[in-house]
């Protein structure tokens, strides 16, 4: 995405400059040619090697949030060349509260277009240049736009907003629905990777090849620090990873070779096959590919040493030189990233819980589960209906539930079934798991709701659960088609109920029932 941007506006730059150099032949354009050369420059030079992003839910008790909650403007300051995000806090203005890589581009594009129409309004600029300049103050002002999530209301949590205070930053709002989306859509894109278990995480997310690598990520369970004594506390684990990727961001300049002398490729591709070296040094593992990259770097530099060698084969010497450079840039950003950075800080952590007895994923699941029944009263392992709505249908969702109790039947709905200190992001997935009874409350509300069909996505995955549909307020089967997402996953759904007939009809409730 990133590159696109930069690809975009270097575009539109270099069409505004042509029209510029047509319709110029007397005035000089070099102030525009700067301006041009200053906007890519502050894009490209946005540091954007790893998304950190912190799980720290605003209502659990954990140690490890409570401190990021205190420090919220501590990690501001310090983070300030790294994109830091934390899913479902914002200010008053619904921003980010961690500058990040979209809020800088923004600033740039929003500078630029105020210099863009400054230009526009000299008096001395031809109609043609004008027009060149509202171009591309069109374009920056689309790449500004940001995009609203339209899915808020449609979650079953507290639509209100909790409200923190902080120093430095003001009034922050934290959003348990925002929150719940985001590690939602986390543990998805991972593919299994990252698993929210609670507590307070840090997940850092590479980006290579203009490309968010979310199966690469690395992650950290700070409560594994927090709850312990150990020599690393949070505070200063949390400082080391931020100087660490600040220190490394940047690292190993490879020159680009163009039109110099034959030494002189020698001699900057030596310089930079050392330094490579020097920055592999500290890793543990290096991959393969790269291993095959420093065997190949330090043979040919053995054999630009050799006289012999480097009398008869110069030219052959050169140009391996060179290809060698380009495989060095093309990994540049994955071997500083992946693995220096990555080892690194691997290596941190460990250092951070040795010989602490941290608990299993196993473990993990069998509290939430604990907490859960001792909740509700029952076991999961009992059969029971999972209802799943849209909170604008809640007074059908609770009539189905008392309908359903009153038939000695377990239910399980939201927000009811949360256990306190527990979040929607763990307990709702863990409970679909088990449920051998899915009712879908289907409504325009619910089948635009990605939440619901997040749910419907769990439970399908579930062999054992059996699908129950009730259309309620007119809904139609034959109207999946005007919504792909919840559509794709009933397509083949042929048995369903109307809402109106299971609570007029006791016969149809029944037949619900079987």
């Amino acid at each position: 995405m990133f590159g696109q941007i930069v690809d975009s506006v270097a575009s539109m730059i270099a069409q505004c400059l042509g029209v510029f150099r047509c319709a110029c032949l007397i005035r000089s354009t070099d102030s525009f040619e700067e301006f041009a050369n200053k906007v890519i420059h502050a894009l490209s030079s946005i540091k954007y090697k790893w998304v950190l992003v912190l799980i720290a839910n605003y209502h659990s008790q954990s140690r490890a949030v409570k401190y990021i909650l205190d420090n919220f403007a501590t990690i501001d300051v310090l983070s300030k060349d790294i994109d830091f995000y934390f899913p479902g806090y914002g200010n008053v203005a619904d921003m980010p509260i961690i500058p990040n890589r979209m809020t800088a581009q923004k600033d740039v594009l929003e500078k630029a277009i105020l210099q863009l129409r400054k230009m526009a309004n000299e008096k001395k600029l031809s109609g043609e240049e004008i027009d060149a300049i509202k171009v591309f103050e069109s374009e920056c002002c689309s790449l500004v736009e940001s995009r609203q999530n339209s899915d808020m209301e449609n979650f079953h949590g507290d639509s209100k907003l909790t409200e923190i205070r902080c120093k430095r930053l003001g009034r922050i709002r934290f959003s348990e629905e925002a929150f719940a989306n985001f590690v939602a859509d986390l543990m998805k894109n991972t593919k299994g990777h990252y698993n929210y278990l609670g507590g307070c995480d840090l997940v850092m997310i590479p980006f290579l090849n203009d490309e968010l690598k979310y199966q690469a990520s690395s992650v950290f369970h700070l409560e594994n620090i927090a709850n312990k004594e150990t020599r690393i506390s949070v505070d200063e684990f949390l400082l080391r990873v931020i100087d660490t990727i600040d220190r490394l961001n940047g690292k190993l300049d490879v020159p680009k070779i163009c039109g110099e002398k034959n030494e002189v490729v020698i001699g900057k591709f030596k310089k930079c096959a050392r330094e490579l070296q020097s920055l592999l040094d500290a890793s543990e593992h290096i991959p393969e590919s790269v291993n095959d990259l420093l065997t190949r770097s330090n043979n040919l530099i053995a054999q630009c040493d050799n006289p012999l060698y480097r009398f008869f084969r110069k030219k052959t010497l050169v140009e391996r030189a060179k290809d060698l450079l380009e495989d060095i840039r093309e990994n540049r950003d994955f071997i500083v990233n992946q693995v220096v950075v990555r080892g690194l800080l691997e290596s941190l952590y460990r250092e951070a819980i040795k010989e602490v007895p941290c608990p299993t994923e196993e473990e993990i699941i069998g509290r939430i589960i604990f907490d859960i029944e001792r909740h509700v009263h029952w076991r999961l392992s009992e059969d029971f209906y999972f209802i799943s709505y849209s909170t604008k249908d809640k007074m059908k969702a609770e009539l189905i539930r008392r309908k359903l109790q009153e038939q000695s039947k377990r239910v399980w709905i939201a927000p009811d079934g949360i256990p306190q200190g527990r979040d929607y992001s763990m307990v709702i997935p863990m409970t679909l798991r088990h449920t051998k009874y899915f009712v879908l409350i289907l409504t325009e509300n619910s089948a635009r709701s990605k939440w619901v069909s997040r749910e419907i996505d769990a439970a399908i995955n579930n062999s054992s659960a059996r699908l129950k549909i009730i259309l309620a307020n007119g809904f139609q089967l034959n109207q999946l088609g005007s919504y792909p997402d919840i559509g794709f996953y009933l397509n083949k759904v042929q048995v369903s109920f109307r809402y109106e007939d299971l609570i007029q009809d006791e016969n149809v409730f029944q037949q619900f029932l079987v």
